[in-house]
């Protein structure tokens, strides 16, 4: 089937650079659905002009972004959101040619691995030391200090492939997949940062560390170390949190880091993604501790 006239009409309308016009016809493409996205990728294979074809391939690009920043905001009043979604959502959003169904894959390899030992009949030191045998030594995932603007190890489409991250990135998969495999581990905020807290019955049994293979700890060594490092245990601020704030720390760690790589674009693009889900951030510190 071919494409309808309207939409030529408006691809030929792409190198017009009057704000006018620009709204006018992202306004009246955007209503026609995502979509639409299938018939300019048409366009664009047909099209014989290279500067067109440009023209074309980025006016896909902010689109197939205002889409997913939809799709976001939709996410983001839901009461539990999906965090795979989310994740992948975010992931899009920055890598517009990124694919479902190969995020997907890459996210059913490991779960598969880790469902088939992980059961419920195993209590939750049980359940998190088999994820974390498997999670840090048979899946391989590894962190390092890699340098704050190298995308391809804060991006969880790519750690999940490479299993090589970020320690930033790579306590977002450990959350991801705990989740998808009934472990239930939850970020316990407080200003500044964030520690995964095994949650039964609405109660913190223990935490993790990330830094040392999982390795479990109690409330009084989280207390020392947090003590040591200046920051005080306040019930408002200390809190085991849902999700949806694993979304927010994503899009916060995203956003930092194109604004170092000076980006100006990402960082605002990254920054209306943030908005979506509200004023809230856990990744600042106070002015006095900066």
């Amino acid at each position: 089937m071919g494409v309808d006239t309207e939409l030529k009409s408006l691809v030929a309308l792409f190198d017009d650079t009057d704000e006018i016009v620009v709204s006018a016809v992202n306004e009246r493409i955007l209503g026609r659905g995502i979509s639409v996205l299938d018939d300019l990728s048409a366009i664009y294979e047909k099209e014989p002009s290279s500067a067109r074809k440009g023209y074309i391939a980025e006016r896909i690009k902010y689109l197939s972004q205002e889409f997913v920043l939809n799709e976001l905001d939709s996410l983001a009043q839901e009461d539990f959101p999906d965090l795979k979604r989310g994740f992948y959502l975010i992931s899009k959003l920055v890598t517009p040619d990124l694919d479902e169904d190969y995020f997907d894959d890459l996210a059913v390899i490991l779960i598969d691995e880790l469902q088939k030992e992980i059961t419920d009949e195993k209590t939750a030191p049980e359940k998190i030391k088999i994820f974390n045998h498997i999670f840090y030594h048979r899946l391989l995932f590894k962190f390092r200090d890699y340098p704050v603007t190298r995308e391809s190890t804060n991006l969880i489409s790519t750690v999940l492939s490479s299993r090589h991250g970020s320690p930033f990135a790579i306590s977002l998969v450990y959350f991801m997949l705990a989740r998808c495999v009934g472990v239930d581990i939850y970020p316990l905020c407080f200003e500044g940062g964030f520690v995964p807290a095994y949650v039964e019955n609405e109660k913190v049994l223990f935490f993790v560390d990330m830094f040392k293979e999982g390795e479990i700890f109690s409330e009084k060594k989280l207390q020392m170390f947090l003590e040591a490092q200046g920051i005080g245990i306040d019930g408002n601020t200390f809190e085991v949190r849902e999700d949806r704030v694993l979304m927010v720390i994503y899009l916060e760690g995203l956003s930092y880091m194109y604004s170092m790589k000076g980006d100006a674009q990402m960082t605002d693009l990254t920054g209306r993604a943030l908005d979506l889900f509200g004023s809230e951030r856990f990744l600042e510190r106070g002015e006095e501790e900066e």
